[in-house]
């Protein structure tokens, strides 16, 4: 047998929002109280505040991301245009470019021990 619940929480959610108000308007048809549907209307209500939460954490995380990859991208863009002062100033020898963690030239490494 099909599991009838859905895999998704939306579709869970709406499926859920669906399932409690039509019981809760028939109860007596359904032969239940209003005891027997609260565990499953408070479980509801929390499920939907935490689902809320949820998205609003993925909201934040992708912003987040989204600022990090930027200042990322800014930084690299320094980075590269000092380096690339750096290599043409002709004070600086390979032994600092190394230090640096930036090319050295392939005369310095075919040298180096």
């Amino acid at each position: 047998m099909a599991d009838y619940l859905p895999r998704s929480d939306n579709d869970f959610q709406s499926w859920v929002t669906n399932f409690v108000i039509y019981a809760g308007n028939h109860l007596a048809e359904l032969g239940i109280d209003v005891v027997d549907l609260d565990p499953v209307a408070n479980a509801y209500v929390d499920f939907t505040s935490k689902l809320a939460d949820y998205k609003t954490a993925q909201q934040m995380e992708q912003t987040a991301r989204q600022a990090k990859d930027n200042a990322r991208n800014t930084l690299e863009k320094a980075v590269r245009q000092l380096v690339r002062r750096l290599q043409t100033f002709s004070k600086i020898d390979d032994l600092q470019r190394g230090e640096l963690g930036i090319a050295v030239s392939d005369d310095a490494l075919r040298t180096s021990p």
